[in-house]
């Protein structure tokens, strides 16, 4: 009998068109060639930055808590001057179930403001 020899192009080109389902061993000479496993991936160095507050960290929520019972008008027309666009429906909503959140994320800035317009008028207000 005679044997049938294949050259490793042919091979190829048969295991490229139908990879078998288990992968045969390679001969001693390409396990050699073959690049050594990977070593353990490089460390880099992250550099922590200092933590800086944001401006969010700093903002904080205006809380409508009181007003005295005469001064309700007084109160709407603060709330409109200082969140524009407001109407006057929203407003009253806002005003006549307290405690309530009037604004979110409100800057020391602005902070201020709002305190002195609101407390003005004789509304209790919160920072949360």
């Amino acid at each position: 009998m005679r044997s049938i020899g294949f050259n490793e192009e042919q091979i190829e080109k048969v295991l490229l068109r139908d990879p078998p389902a288990v992968v045969a061993p390679q001969p001693q000479a390409q396990q050699e060639a073959a690049p050594p496993p990977p070593a353990e991936p490089e460390k880099v160095e992250v550099k922590e930055q200092p933590k800086q507050e944001s401006k969010e960290s700093k903002s904080a929520s205006v809380k409508l808590i009181s007003f005295p019972e005469g001064s309700k008008m007084h109160v709407l027309k603060e709330v409109r001057k200082l969140k524009p666009g407001m109407n006057l429906l929203e407003s009253k909503k806002l005003v006549e179930n307290l405690p309530q959140i009037l604004q979110k994320n409100v800057l020391p800035e602005e902070q201020k403001e709002w305190k002195t317009l609101l407390e003005a008028v004789g509304a209790v207000i919160e920072f949360v």
